[in-house]
């Protein structure tokens, strides 16, 4: 299945010295901690306040943006995309791939960076949520 996704952001790993994708899977699939100040557990109004209002109607309402609209579509860089409401590492670069439907899709995400949903009642999908704050990151669609 394909994971269409929108409002993460990408963190350079190649930029950083001794630092290879192998590395940065590792550090990345650690995962968000209890405690961790990434976890946040904003109710609504706050979440409104630290987002722009179209992240919030993706990561928070589940509301998928127009095709080819985000500008991780044609990103390119070598790098872990981290999730644009806590900074949670979701999808690696190497994860990327093209499907033709105008939005970024991943075939994985790193261990203990999403976890799946229901799919938001249409049986043919999952949902796809960041493990630590929760954020909708889009939806594994059957094929």
């Amino acid at each position: 299945g394909s994971r269409r996704t929108k409002f993460v952001t990408v963190d350079e790993v190649t930029a950083q010295s001794g630092t290879d994708a192998g590395e940065a899977l590792e550090k990345a699939s650690k995962g968000p901690r209890r405690g961790d100040p990434r976890r946040k557990a904003f109710r609504a109004e706050q979440w409104s306040r630290v987002l722009t209002p179209s992240q919030y109607e993706s990561l928070r309402l589940a509301r998928t943006e127009q095709p080819y609209s985000s500008v991780l579509h044609n990103e390119t860089r070598v790098g872990v995309y981290s999730c644009a409401g806590c900074g949670t590492a979701v999808f690696h670069s190497s994860f990327k791939f093209e499907s033709f439907d105008g939005h970024p899709t991943f075939f994985n995400a790193i261990a203990n960076g999403v976890q799946t949903g229901d799919g938001k009642g249409i049986k043919m999908r999952r949902e796809i949520i960041c493990s630590c704050c929760g954020s909708h990151l889009g939806f594994v669609w059957a094929d």
